[in-house]
């Protein structure tokens, strides 16, 4: 999956710089043949999928790297298109096969290697074209294990508050958006969806990564 969020990240921190043009060329790729191109970000079970892989991963890894503003675009479409597809036909497979545990596993693999890239990628903080967050007074002290156990007691709670998260390469605000239900085999569990100001997607966090989180973090 990091083959795919990798030029993503990248190309997405070309594009967000100009938002208006990235708009127009929403418009451009929703009235395109392209037939790798994806109008919808699902799975069309009547497709090739590994034909379909192979041409995104062509795209993707593509020397010489983009260079301007579309085949940045672009390559953003196809790293998000082949993530959808490979999270459908080897990701969530191999969850069902081997449970809970593994899903945790490689959620936590993959948002170690992302953050270690974008740490690599951006070193000075300058992501997606956003500079770092105020700090907030040094008097508010991070948030302790019995505040967080409390706040996650009563999460929704949560929904209502922003948080600084003090890491000392990439802090940010974050938030939690939506709490959600969830049920496995081996029972249910909560999922919170955090969305953090640098970034453009929602992360989905289990009680105990929420609750490392904010242990490294404060009320903002």
């Amino acid at each position: 999956m990091s083959r795919y969020l990798f030029p993503q990240a990248v190309s997405g921190h070309v594009v967000d710089q100009d938002p208006t043009r990235r708009d127009r060329m929403m418009a451009e790729l929703a009235a395109s043949e392209d037939p790798r191109l994806r109008r919808e970000p699902k799975v069309d079970p009547n497709d090739d999928y590994e034909a379909l892989l192979q041409e995104w991963v062509k795209v993707i890894a593509g020397e010489p790297a983009p260079t301007d503003f579309r085949s940045h675009f672009f390559r953003i479409h196809y790293t998000f298109s082949a993530a959808v597809y490979y999270e459908h036909y080897f990701v969530t497979p191999a969850i069902k096969k081997y449970g809970f545990d593994f899903q945790v596993y490689y959620q936590r693999c993959l948002s170690d290697q992302l953050e270690a890239f974008i740490i690599k990628k951006w070193p000075h903080g300058q992501v997606n074209g956003n500079t770092l967050p105020s700090p907030p007074p040094p008097d508010h002290a991070n948030i302790d294990s019995e505040s967080a156990m409390a706040l996650l007691s009563t999460p929704e709670v949560l929904l209502g508050m922003s948080f600084y998260q003090r890491h000392e390469i990439i802090p940010e605000i974050w938030r939690v958006q939506a709490i959600n239900q969830k049920k496995t085999r081996d029972g249910s569990y909560v999922a919170f969806e955090v969305m953090f100001d640098g970034g453009r997607e929602k992360i989905e966090f289990f009680e105990d990564d929420l609750k490392d989180l904010l242990l490294h973090s404060c009320v903002y």
